[in-house]
């Protein structure tokens, strides 16, 4: 795979979709969050056309001029609108713990400008906080933040605590809200709603979150952390089962459980992603790892929220993301599910991007080649015919072919209709001058005493037939044939000369010069004088 500006190898970057326009920042160099390297880099690519996939044109964001970008990994992204996303908390500069300068900054790509939203007490002081991973809060306790926008401009950002103590049977959970429509330079404040402590869960971290058109925020996998007997520490160790899925309800304010089939629950994991697919109300999850390492069969499952039910599925294809973690997955147009960055199964980070088609989530697989609007002509599942930008038609492209065949078609057969009504009425065709060697015509006058029935075709086409009385006069021509200078062309050679030859309709046949067209003397017709 070859970059324009490569990025470097990353986990836990950040992405996000501006309209047309893939925008990543940050990352860390090793899965772990001790004693890492996190970055500020910040990278763009442009999905406004056609292109190959095996050839991705980063492009680096230049940096602002009057702000600092901290480096920062592991925090919640979020996007607002079409030009502006928010970044929320993360593991900070280099070392973990540590403590951010600018705990949520928003990023206007139209002038590429940055500002901190400031904190105060209405700002969430106790995110430092991860999606997908290990985040803080301001004691140092593992949690993680996850944020997710509605269809009212509210992004609702939970760092996965509740306020509960041990034995308890409900829980507080709080969230921090941001109108991105209202104020998106301030926090709105903070909301807290009562929770069933379902199976005992009191924390969750290293899950995914994602928000449905209905505006329900589901919390996919993960640890759950429980107190110890003697309720002194917390045990985070146990992953989640994929069947114990809760939800929050950002139009009632309301969390429940979600009723789902026990049947094919795919494997436990954290550090996985998840991508709300609206065009089928389908949620696609990818990647992640568990107490066997990462997940390498059922990486990739389908939750299909009508049914309330998981199934299996696979991504065909030979060149694919394959089995990663903490990376970062982002939906475009509901047509690519676009894989990036992450770490492989021996925890090294990864710079590498794939786009698998989810145009028909029943049968998803890798594309080599990227189409703005969604068209995936020439590029298909394996076995199919495939093709690139440059060299593949388009669907649209394949319809004007075909509809300027048939019009073609239809052009050529209306031109040989004109030409044979043409042919018919004698306009085509006709003798025109006489070749080289040939007299002029001349046709001797003869009286005719009988009717001679005669057909022709008038300006309509049709047969219409005349009779010629004794009384006309017809003339009939022979033409006269010179002798070539090495042979006789057409000479008589049956020592007949009475033979007259026919006008035919639509030529004249040349006879040698010494035979007579008409013989005046010739047996005439019965009844004639």
């Amino acid at each position: 795979m070859a970059f324009a500006t490569a990025p470097a190898p990353m986990a836990r970057v950040g992405c996000v979709m501006l309209a047309k326009t893939l925008y990543c920042y940050g990352g860390s160099n090793t899965a772990s969050l001790n004693n890492i390297t996190t970055y500020n880099t910040h990278y763009s690519l442009d999905l406004s056309s056609d292109f190959a996939t095996s050839s991705i044109n980063w492009k680096q964001v230049p940096p602002p001029n009057s702000f600092t970008l901290e480096p920062n990994a592991a925090f919640a992204m979020v996007a607002l609108n079409d030009n502006s996303y928010v970044i929320i908390g993360g593991a900070g500069n280099n070392s973990y713990p540590s403590q951010l300068t600018n705990l949520t900054t928003i990023y206007n790509a139209t002038n590429n400008q940055w500002q901190s939203i400031p904190t105060n007490l209405n700002s969430p002081v106790t995110i430092n906080g991860s999606f997908g991973g290990n985040g803080l809060n301001a004691n140092f306790t593992r949690l993680t933040v996850v944020g997710s926008k509605d269809d009212k401009g509210n992004v609702w950002v939970w760092d996965g605590s509740t306020s509960i103590s041990p034995g308890a049977t409900m829980a507080t959970a709080t969230f921090d809200v941001l109108n991105s429509l209202a104020n998106p330079s301030a926090w709105a404040g903070t909301q807290s709603f009562t929770m069933v402590n379902e199976n005992q869960w009191i924390k969750r971290n290293y899950m995914a979150s994602v928000i449905s058109s209905a505006g329900v925020i589901y919390y996919i996998g993960g640890r759950d952390c429980f107190y110890t007997t003697d309720a002194s520490t917390m045990d985070c160790s146990n992953f989640a089962s994929m069947g114990n899925i809760f939800t929050f309800d950002t139009t009632t304010s309301a969390w429940a459980p979600m009723n789902i089939s026990t049947a094919n629950l795919p494997p436990v994991r954290s550090g996985h992603t998840c991508i709300y697919v609206n065009r089928t109300n389908e949620i696609i999850m990818y990647g992640g790892n568990n107490l066997q390492g990462y997940v390498k069969w059922g990486y990739v499952a389908v939750l299909d929220l009508n049914q309330k039910a998981w199934r299996s599925s696979d991504i065909s294809g030979s060149n694919g993301a394959g089995p990663r973690a903490i990376h970062t997955a982002v939906n475009y147009n509901d047509t690519y599910m676009i894989i990036a960055f992450g770490s492989d199964s021996t925890n090294n980070p990864l710079n590498d991007i794939y786009f698998a088609n989810i145009q028909d989530t029943q049968s998803m697989y890798w594309a080599t080649s990227f189409y703005t609007n969604g068209t995936t002509s020439g590029t298909g599942p394996p076995g199919s015919t495939t093709g690139s930008p440059s060299s593949g038609l388009s669907t649209g492209a394949l319809v004007g072919i075909i509809v300027g065949c048939v019009a073609a078609a239809i052009l050529v057969a209306s031109a040989g209709v004109w030409i044979y009504r043409q042919y018919r009425r004698g306009i085509l065709f006709h003798p025109g001058q006489p070749p080289t060697g040939f007299s002029e015509p001349i046709f001797p006058t003869g009286h005719r005493s009988d009717q001679e029935l005669m057909g022709s075709l008038d300006d309509h086409g049709k047969n219409n037939f005349r009779t010629f009385s004794q009384d006309e006069s017809t003339t009939l021509t022979s033409p006269t044939l010179q002798e070539h200078p090495m042979k006789s062309i057409g000479k008589d050679t049956s020592g007949s000369s009475d033979n007259p030859t026919h006008v035919k309709p639509f030529g004249v046949e040349y006879q040698a010069a010494h035979t007579p067209m008409y013989d005046p003397s010739a047996q005439k017709p019965s009844g004639d004088s």
